[in-house]
């Protein structure tokens, strides 16, 4: 029979084991997620080899508890590493292979060849050393992988179709690490207009970069609701905006896209602070 005396202990120690694994994915995933992806996948994994060596050097619970942090921390870096970088359903398969490859050796080398582990002061030296690569890691995507925008608006449109180029947006990345543009949204209006115009929102820069450094350029579109210039033309009343075929439009750039902030002949373009 199991006393209750020794259960207690279990529970708190267990539930010390989760909060930890919480931590670390709010680290990964949200504290960190300006980050490069490579580096927020190698930190995830620096902590569950950590917390494995750490385990090793332990004893009773305090090594079930290290044992289970680094369980929940390499669980984590599978998800993480899947979400980031897997381009399908074979690669999933592949990373999941992987994982069952380096589970099945861990346990053979804690039950078969414990003395392939490391002493406590070998793995003092590993982690150190983990520590430091970690930490230059960290501090050189923050110091020099970097982003930089940079939006060109055109000094007019005139509309002839529905979809209108209106200016560009050019993104620059320095460093030597992967990193992603995070998304932003372009906003559109024009003066005295009594319903809102028909435009559809527009992603620009959803873009992934490569390790290299990287330049890449999107134009800034402007795209009307299929027909809008033949209804424009034809409809006549307070419901409608002077945009027809051929129209000229000056193109300003308005930190809110309100009517009220331009005059009449201007399209206000609002861009996301992302991208200024």
């Amino acid at each position: 029979m199991i006393e209750l005396d020794e259960v207690y202990p279990m529970v708190f120690y267990g539930g010390s084991a989760v909060f930890a694994v919480m931590a670390i994915a709010f680290l990964g995933f949200d504290y960190l997620q300006d980050l490069s992806k490579l580096t927020i996948a190698f930190t995830i994994f620096a902590i569950f080899a950590a917390s494995f060596l750490i385990a090793t050097t332990r004893e009773t619970l305090m090594k079930t508890v290290f044992y289970l942090v680094s369980a929940g921390s390499y669980l984590l870096f599978l998800v993480y590493v899947i979400g980031r970088f897997s381009r399908g359903t074979g690669d999933t398969i592949i990373f999941f292979l992987i994982s069952a490859g380096l589970f099945s050796g861990i346990g053979h080398l804690l039950t078969s060849r414990p003395e392939l582990i490391p002493d406590k002061d070998k793995v003092k030296k590993i982690l150190i050393g983990l520590t430091v690569i970690t930490a230059l890691l960290i501090i050189y995507n923050i110091a020099f992988v970097t982003m930089s925008f940079t939006v060109s608006l055109e000094d007019t449109v005139t509309f002839n179709e529905t979809e209108q180029k209106i200016g560009e947006i050019q993104i620059t990345k320095k460093g030597y690490l992967p990193l992603e543009a995070s998304e932003a949204y372009i906003d559109y209006c024009v003066a005295g207009s009594e319903r809102d115009l028909p435009t559809r929102y527009r992603s620009v820069g959803d873009k992934s970069f490569g390790i290299l450094p990287e330049t890449y350029t999107e134009d800034i579109t402007f795209e009307l609701d299929e027909g809008f210039l033949e209804h424009n033309e034809e409809t006549e009343g307070r419901e409608r905006i002077n945009i027809t075929r051929n129209t000229v439009l000056q193109v300003v750039e308005v930190d809110e896209c309100s009517s009220e902030n331009l005059s009449e002949g201007q399209l206000g373009v609002s861009i996301d602070d992302d991208w200024r």
